[in-house]
């Protein structure tokens, strides 16, 4: 959880590690899927969770970072798959069987996503714990 109370030099500090380890271990995700002689993601999986806002920062889009990057991933194996575009109503064609993605109801975009991923994907979780599960059988298996 995020304190607003922490000094300046410390959030940056923590943003920078945080920011580190996601783009280390999403790296290392693409690498084995794109690995896999199917063109299906096997040996890893990729798990986005749109938690609700707490506190509103008028500057920033809440979960800016989280919807870019979903964004980017999307995009990203749709054109290793041939498409010029993230179009839903083609995902077959991408390894959408190790990207998972979940909002809580109260997410401010969650009817968007949901209306995106969940008619043409898969299921959409309202919970962390779903979510997570829906990842944990993927990679069992494997």
């Amino acid at each position: 959880m995020w304190d607003p109370s922490l000094p300046r030099e410390k959030k940056d500090e923590l943003y920078e590690i945080q920011e580190r380890w996601e783009h280390t271990y999403l790296d290392e995700c693409i690498s084995r899927m794109r690995r896999s002689k199917t063109f299906k993601p096997r040996q890893a999986a990729i798990m986005f969770w749109c938690a609700a806002e707490v506190e509103h920062f008028p500057a920033r889009a809440y979960a800016q970072t989280t919807r870019i990057e979903v964004g980017t991933v999307l995009g990203y194996f749709a054109a290793l798959s041939g498409q010029r575009a993230f179009r839903p109503n083609k995902m077959g064609s991408v390894p959408r069987e190790g990207i998972f993605v979940g909002a809580d109801e109260k997410f401010s975009g969650r009817r968007y996503l949901s209306g995106l991923l969940e008619n043409h994907w898969r299921p959409f979780p309202k919970d962390p714990q779903t979510t997570r599960e829906a990842v944990l059988e993927f990679l069992d298996e494997f």
